[in-house]
């Protein structure tokens, strides 16, 4: 059965965070009054956001502590499950990564496999170009066995991109089976499949059910990322995805990333329940009642307002300080006299 995901948009500033908060406050003290361990979990694009969010969870509210926020980043999250899955898995730094890939390009070029790449095999160009290639398809989940198929097919078998597909199987097929040692190994994009397929397993580690989960600080997700999320939110009773977003959307070249994986999200759901216009409204009220800010959020908000008009008062209101100026410029000559 496809999840529920709750949506929350509004363009930057307009409270979608702290609103989220109160939503994370309000669980943990549901669970304290149950006094049970709170089933939460927090996603956060970085680690200074994560920071930011557990010192923001506790200021200025009666909560005094908590033993599991779970803040966590997406890659501590997916670090987290790997740690308890049932498959022995070990993290490849990007170090090794370029190691292991300047040891399969110089295979390669000893077998006499490279063609079009041959005279530059031996640089370091080709050595970041081959690795940039192979993180740009493992993010989009393309496996290396349908890149040389898709190679043969529309491409009509190009050189240089059955190259650099060769060079991504190989790489692929080292870090399944790696010279002596039974331990799979996976880089910083295949964290995320190998997270994936433990949680497709089941294999959730300290997690179990899920009373909320937050994301929030995100503008659009990978092909992955998209199915871990579908995985939790089977498992949470709500999730809320929090999504940088203006309505209605006039500035499409401005928000096309964040649009698509808003249509994203509401494919993977039976129902999807969106929310903006209570928000702001909520927002301005609350800046409103502690006096945060108030006049700089509605100028902000009006100066960015597309198709902005120029009114009668903001055209008075610049003609007067245009009088000003000139008349204190004839004063200053006057009172300095005119020279002989």
């Amino acid at each position: 059965m496809l999840p529920e995901i709750e949506i929350l948009t509004g363009i930057a500033g307009a409270g979608k965070t702290a609103r989220l908060l109160e939503e994370y406050r309000s669980a943990i003290k549901s669970a304290t009054l149950e006094q049970r361990i709170p089933r939460l979990l927090w996603l956060t694009p970085t680690l200074r956001s994560r920071e930011l969010i557990q010192r923001q969870l506790f200021e200025g509210s009666q909560i005094k502590g908590c033993f599991a926020p779970n803040i966590l980043t997406f890659d501590q999250f997916a670090e987290l499950i790997l740690r308890h899955s049932s498959e022995p898995v070990r993290f490849l730094s990007d170090t090794a990564k370029r190691l292991v890939v300047r040891t399969l390009i110089d295979q390669q070029q000893e077998a006499g496999q490279l063609t079009h790449y041959r005279s530059i095999a031996h640089t370091e160009g080709y050595l970041e170009l081959a690795c940039q290639f192979i993180s740009e398809l493992k993010r989009d989940e393309i496996w290396p066995e349908r890149f040389l198929e898709t190679c043969d097919i529309h491409l009509k078998g190009r050189l240089k991109d059955r190259e650099l597909g060769e060079l991504y199987l190989a790489y692929q097929n080292f870090l399944n089976q790696p010279a002596g040692s039974s331990v799979k190994l996976y880089d910083m994009e295949g964290r995320f499949w190998s997270a994936r397929d433990a949680l497709e397993r089941g294999e959730f580690g300290p997690f179990t059910t899920f009373d909320l989960i937050v994301v929030d600080g995100f503008t659009d997700f990978t092909f992955t990322q998209y199915k871990i999320l579908e995985q939790l939110a089977n498992r949470a009773k709500r999730m809320i995805v929090s999504l940088p977003l203006e309505e209605p959307l006039v500035r499409k070249d401005l928000f096309a990333k964040t649009d698509v994986g808003q249509e994203s999200l509401k494919k993977l759901t039976r129902r999807s329940a969106q929310r903006l216009l209570s928000l702001l409204q909520k927002t301005m009220l609350y800046l409103q009642r502690f006096n945060r800010f108030p006049t700089h959020y509605s100028k902000t908000r009006s100066l960015f307002q597309p198709g902005r008009k120029w009114s009668s008062v903001n055209r008075n209101h610049w003609t007067g300080f245009r009088s000003r100026v000139h008349r204190q410029a004839s004063e200053r000559t006057s009172a300095q006299g005119s020279p002989t």
